[in-house]
């Protein structure tokens, strides 16, 4: 939706199962399985030429993209492929902010920044609370009372900022700086890093490997 030139306002829901009965009592059931995103972006910021903003809010609740074992081949039916997650890297049973920046100040150069927000519950050794979506969801630890972030409680901060600069026609230069911060209720889970990346990209989109 675009209120105002330059402002788009966006959103997705994702439902998997539910009972709406359920979804009224507010009691927490477990099959009750859905995720909402919500963002905005801001064109031309402030009046900036090419200064552009954005910011977005993830929810998705325990064991949403999660089923049952089918069979000795298929041991757990998922929202996934060839082991890799469709639909978030962080699984399910998360809240995520997002906030991003991008400017070209001058014609050949781009710069970018962004910060990832992150909170959602892990689990602890043979625990299933919800966010590993390759665990059969018929292991979980309640029936009730089942709310995000549930399990071991864990915080993940991302902090990456990315220059660009066009060499010749469709030809690039590319420099990213990234901080990664995990802080977990188990202290030994608990990581701090810092990632340097430089790449030539001729004809192609660059790709953030963000998580």
């Amino acid at each position: 939706y675009i209120p105002v030139p330059g402002l788009k306002l966006y959103g997705q829901l994702m439902v998997n199962e539910f009972s709406i009965s359920r979804l009224r009592d507010r009691e927490g059931w477990v099959h009750n399985k859905y995720g909402y995103q919500a963002g905005a972006r801001y064109i031309d910021a402030l009046g900036i030429a090419n200064f552009d903003l954005g910011a977005e809010y993830n929810m998705v609740r325990p064991y949403s993209y999660t089923h049952y074992t089918i069979s000795r081949d298929y041991p757990v039916n998922s929202y996934s492929h060839r082991s890799q997650h469709l639909a978030h890297p962080l699984g399910a049973n998360f809240r995520e902010l997002l906030l991003s920046a991008r400017a070209q100040p001058w014609p050949r150069v781009s710069l970018g920044a962004k910060t990832i927000l992150a909170r959602y519950g892990a689990d602890a050794d043979g625990s299933n609370w919800g966010q590993n979506i390759f665990l059969d969801y018929r292991t979980h630890e309640r029936e009730t009372g089942n709310v995000t972030g549930q399990g071991v409680s864990t915080r993940l901060y991302i902090i990456e900022t990315w220059m660009s600069y066009q060499l010749r026609h469709n030809l690039f230069f590319d420099a990213e700086l990234r901080y990664r911060h995990l802080d977990s209720e188990i202290g030994a889970r608990n990581t701090r890093n810092l990632f340097f990346g430089a790449a030539l990209r001729l004809n192609l989109d660059p790709r953030r490997w963000t998580y």
